[in-house]
This record gives C-alpha cells, structure tokens and sequence, in this order.
C-alpha cells in the first residue's frame, strides 16, 4: 500500500519522511506490551492447566532429526503465489530449489533442533499496513498490519 497522506484528528501528514514515523509510531503503539490481567486469566485457566488426555510420550518424537523426505513434502505442500519475507525468496523458488540445498537446509534445520537457536535473519520480518476498506481512507485506524516471515 502505499501512503502519500495520513489523516489524524485534526490535520493531514503530506511529508512521505513524517508518514513513515506517524506509521511506525501508530503500530509500534498497536503492538505495545499489554499488562497481566489477573481477571482474563480466570477466563482462561481451565484451557492452560495440565490435560489429562494428553500423553507425555506423543512428545517422544519431537526433537527426532528432520529428514530431507519431510522438507521436501513440505516444500511441495506449501501453497503458490504467498507474500515473501524479508529475503524474497517464495515457495515457488524452494519448489524449483536443487537436491543439495535440500539437504543444507536439511542440515541447517537440525542444527537449529541440537542447538536450539535459530538464524537471526529468520526472525526478522516486515510488517505492512493493510486497508480494511477497499479504498484507503488514509486513516491507520482502518488498517490491520500483516507480517511477513521467511518461508524457510
């Protein structure tokens, strides 16, 4: 989307430098940590206690090595023409992507299991604004932010 006005209350940004920051600054206010409520949390005890139901041993499995068969399964079952992340690469390239960088990222997603740390630039995303309307009305209230991660 692309902004060349922002309306507030009682003026208009034009300056594209002064909407990047009114736009930084209304989702960073958006995104602001919310407090513990002690009340929402009575709410939702009964969903966060322990289940008896669930068994400890379907777990077994979850820290097994990822084989180069699930990743490409997985490649070929993610869906076409998606919003990249950060490095632009889609799933269409991974569909078309060589045998050794299936079994680098093969080697990548496990050592990421072992070590339990992830790369630094898969955590890192891009947020944009969104209309709710089908014509921008140039007010962020009537915007939703979308973030797009990696698809690795």
């Amino acid at each position: 989307m692309l902004f060349d006005n922002i309306k507030l209350h009682d003026s208009i940004i034009t300056e594209p430098k002064e909407i990047r920051q009114h736009i930084k600054n209304h989702f960073a206010n958006w995104t602001k940590h919310n407090p513990h409520n002690p009340a929402l949390w009575e709410q939702w005890k009964n969903e966060y206690s322990p289940k008896t139901n669930i068994l400890s041993t379907w777990y077994n499995t979850l820290t097994d090595p990822i084989t180069q068969h699930e990743i490409i399964s997985t490649i070929n079952t993610s869906p076409n023409k998606k919003a990249t992340g950060p490095t632009l690469i889609s799933n269409e390239m991974l569909k078309h992507t060589h045998p050794h960088i299936i079994k680098l990222l093969t080697i990548l997603f496990n050592k990421c299991l072992n070590t339990t740390e992830i790369p630094t630039a898969w955590k890192q995303s891009k947020i944009y604004p969104i209309s709710k309307k089908p014509i921008f009305t140039g007010q962020l209230n009537h915007t939703r932010p979308i973030t797009l991660l990696e698809h690795t």
